[in-house]
Order: structure tokens, then sequence, then C-alpha cells
């Protein structure tokens, strides 16, 4: 490893900092070494459509919801199988943040909300199974990622109890326990700073818990230069904004970063290469095959073994006799075109973003439903367009307390600054990296809507 850095110059060094083309570490062609691949994610390979179809796996919710660590094992290997079927050697999961918000958007990607029963076991034992494949587990979102809506902004407020006995167990036991070799920071402030630039939480992860493989951020929530060098990022990902020649060599002139922090995460991110073998084998294993039947029979599985029946008053389940079956509901029948009506992007057979999964094929409700009923008579109705979300608003009427037609929001000011709105190019990395449209004026795309909104603002 030594070697390798000293080989390298400067300027290649900075250059692996910071990701290139989207899902690749940067090449460092002069010596041969090659663009690493990553992908997400935590449902399946799900790197927007870069990577092709693969199998769909249910949500890790469902399989800490199997109690079964024998299956968390085989369900990472053929993670691992999907991976190397590709030639891809990291994956962008598991995630691990703990359930503190009913409505955090991002919960199905999780384990549940016991810190330890459900993700020391499960974590364990699948992350163990996807590094023996030789692919790379990254642990996420460290650290109290606990919601999506404006996590550019959000600080989540965290006493020193509650952040070891609820949000850090799971990352310490992924390091400590499982032996992953990449942990992923999430896009919030903890207590007021940035995760990427955050020391005191860095500290405990590279310090205390002695992780010796390589933090990289999020896609584009990476803020600064100076602080996050210094303060224990190693990869930028998504944005190319700050680790970079531009910035990053005259901090180094000035001597406010030094070369020697850049060697540290040189080591950090091609020694973990180094370990998994990568710069000794190929990572494309042509003896796995892409669509892969048994991967696509253990999804099947795993998401039997995660559902619960609650309560079968009467032994109603399984059905009987069943004559008649009324289906009710647009996920039942999912779009197969995109119309003047119908768009196949409101279709929800999985998670979306990281974890949208374009699989082989889908089964429907209504298709499983005719399947095991043969003999009944299956009635199907929409009910409500798959287009709701859109369409509830643009007809919906809402009213202030004082009777008036609109909307009226409080927002308080949280720790320092001005609060000012964050750069329009990260807006719009994020924009891109989602698959949406870009505004002039906001940096994302808005949908339209006949509800006037009126705003109220206060500090405090």
């Amino acid at each position: 490893m030594e070697d390798l850095v000293r080989r390298m110059t400067l300027e290649e060094k900075i250059d692996l900092l910071a990701g290139y083309q989207d899902f690749y570490l940067h090449p460092c062609e002069r010596l041969g070494i090659p663009a690493f691949k990553l992908a997400d994610g935590p449902l399946g390979l799900a790197s927007w459509g870069l990577f092709g179809k693969a199998t769909a796996f249910p949500s890790a919710l469902s399989l800490a919801a199997s109690w079964n660590r024998d299956l968390a094992a085989r369900v990472g290997d053929c993670y691992g199988q999907e991976w190397r079927a590709r030639g891809i050697h990291f994956l962008l999961a598991p995630g691990v943040n703990t359930y503190r918000a009913s409505k955090g958007a991002r919960n199905f990607e999780y384990m549940g909300e016991d810190p330890f029963i459900c993700l020391r076991r499960w974590l364990f034992l699948s992350s163990r199974g996807v590094q023996e494949r030789g692919v790379i587990a990254t642990v996420k979102h460290f650290a109290a990622n606990d919601q999506e809506y404006d996590r550019y902004r959000v600080s989540s407020e965290v006493s020193e109890r509650a952040l070891r006995e609820i949000y850090l167990p799971a990352f310490k036991a992924a390091v400590q326990k499982a032996g992953v070799k990449a942990v992923m920071t999430g896009y919030n402030l903890l207590n007021g700073v940035y995760c990427t630039e955050n020391k005191y939480l860095i500290d405990i992860l590279k310090k205390e818990w002695g992780f010796k493989g390589m933090l990289m951020s999020d896609w584009a929530c990476t803020y600064s230069a100076d602080k996050a060098a210094n303060h224990g990022l190693d990869l930028e990902m998504g944005s190319n904004d700050w680790f970079v020649r531009e910035k990053l060599l005259p901090l180094i002139e000035q001597g406010v970063v030094t070369e020697e922090t850049i060697n540290e995460k040189v080591r950090r991110i091609y020694g973990t290469c180094i370990e998994m073998g990568f710069f000794d084998r190929p990572q494309l294993d042509t003896t796995i095959p892409v669509y892969n039947p048994k991967a696509n029979r253990m999804a099947y599985e795993a998401a039997k073994e995660g559902m619960i029946l609650l309560k079968n008053e009467d032994n109603l389940l399984p059905l009987k006799r069943v004559t008649k079956i009324a289906v009710i509901g647009p996920n039942a029948c999912y779009n197969l075109v995109t119309d003047r009506q119908n768009n196949v992007n409101g279709t929800t057979y999985g998670g979306g973003g990281s974890s949208k999964v374009h699989p082989w094929h889908v089964t429907s409700v209504l298709q499983g439903i005719e399947a095991e009923y043969p003999d009944a008579e299956v009635w199907y109705a929409e009910g409500i367009s798959n287009a709701y979300k859109p369409r509830l608003f643009r007809s919906a009427k809402f009213y202030t307390e004082d009777g008036k037609q609109g909307l009226r929001a409080k927002y308080y000011k949280m720790g320092q600054g001005d609060g000012s709105a964050l750069p329009d190019k990260l807006m719009q990395q994020q924009a891109k990296a989602a698959g949406r449209t870009e505004d002039s004026d906001n940096g994302v795309s808005a949908v339209s809507s006949s509800v006037s909104a009126k705003v109220r603002t206060r500090s405090r």
C-alpha cells in the first residue's frame, strides 16, 4: 500500500477522492488501476438503469421480520452474486438507521426500531454474506438520518445517551462484528454539524471503534473541502465539488490540509480494495448468471418469511371454497404504458430512489389472486387513479384557522447561520440523481397545483 501511495502523484490522489461518472471510483490510468464500480441498493441492484435488470428483493424490514438468521445470510450471499455477476465492487447497503418517526421516507430500507435485537443479528449475517462473495458492503446512513424531507438542512438534535443507546449500536456492530469495509454518511446535520464534516461523530467511528475502511458521503452531501477533509471524510460521491484539485491543491499549499491527510484517505480507499482482492482478480464472475433463478427464488422465500399473520379469527385464512373475489385499488394491477391519463412512474411494486430495482418480471396482486383461485370469479376495479397523489391535491381545498382558503406554515430557525438556501447547483445535482427535471428558479421540478399557500416565517 505504501508503495502505491508513493507512486501516485498528488493530483492522482486528489482525483481518487471524488466519484467518477456518478457510480465509479476515479481510475488511475497511468498505473493501470481501473474505475471500480458502485451500485445501489438496499432492495437489490438499483443504480438508475446503469447496470440493467436485476432481482428485486423484499425490504430490509421484511427480512428482519422473518426472525430467520440463516435466511439473512443466504439473502446476503444472493446480493453478492448479483453484484459479482455484473462485475460491481461496492454494494451501497445495508441501511441501519433506527426508526424515530413512523413516516420516515426510507424506513422500509432499514431493519426496525430495536437497535439490538434486529439490527445487530441480521446486519451481521447479511453483510458477512455479501463480503464473503467479494463485494464491499457499505453501511449507511451515518448517523441519525431520521428523515428525507429537508434533508440538506435538518439537524437531528440527539443527546449523548440517546446517540449511544439508540442511534449508534447498529453501526458499531457493522464495524466491529460484521467487519464492513465502507460506511456512508447521512445528508443531515447532527447537533448542528453536517455528518460529512462532524469530527465528533467521525472520531467515534475511526478512533473509538477502530474502523479501518473508507468513509464516503451520500450523493451530493459534501458541504466543504477543508472541514470534510480534516475531520475524516475519505470520499466525496455524487457532486465532485469539494474534493477536487481546484479546491484541495490551494488548501494544501496554504497548509490548511496536509498531503499526509490526503495519503491517509488513499490508504483507506485503495487499501480496502486491495484487501478485498480487487487488484488481483476480475470482479466479474462469469460463472454466475445475470438472470439468476436462485436469486429470484430467494427473493420469493424471503418475502414469504417476512409476512406476519397477527390474527386469524375462526381460521378464516386460507380462504376456502371461494366463488367470487373483488379486488380494488390501483396497485393491484400495474400500469404497463404511459398515456394521457396514466403513467408507469406511479407504479409502486418496490421502493423508490436507490431502492427502485428494475425487475425481470412482476406478478401483480390481481394476477396472483387469479392464479391462486382459478375457479373463482374475480372482479377488479381501480378505485382511484394510479396518479392519485398529484390529483388528490389538485382538487383539494385547504382552509386556515380563520376560514380563509390556503395553507399557513411556520418555520423555526435552529442553530447558527443565516438560514439562506443551499446553492442551486446542489439541488440540481440531486434532481438529476433522482431523475427529475430541473427548475431554473429552485433547482428541482415543481408539481403544479391550484392550491395557494400562505407562509409565515419566524425565527427562534
